[in-house]
């Protein structure tokens, strides 16, 4: 198991004061899985208002 950072953009709402990027980590043990399938969906189903999932990058850097 191990950590992930996973990187969301700002939808590109017209007016908006969200930063242009927002990065978020995953610990894989406390989810329970390593699957990048499973992961990846889960950060599109938590993904911050008015952002959309971009990418997956293993470790936390």
């Amino acid at each position: 198991m191990s950590i992930v950072t996973v990187e969301y953009v700002n939808e590109g709402t017209s007016g908006s004061a969200r930063p242009p990027r927002w990065v978020s980590v995953i610990d894989t043990a406390e989810i329970g899985t390593d699957d990048p399938e499973r992961i990846e969906r889960l950060a599109i189903e938590t993904a911050p208002s008015g952002y959309l999932f971009h990418c997956i990058k293993e470790g936390s850097n």
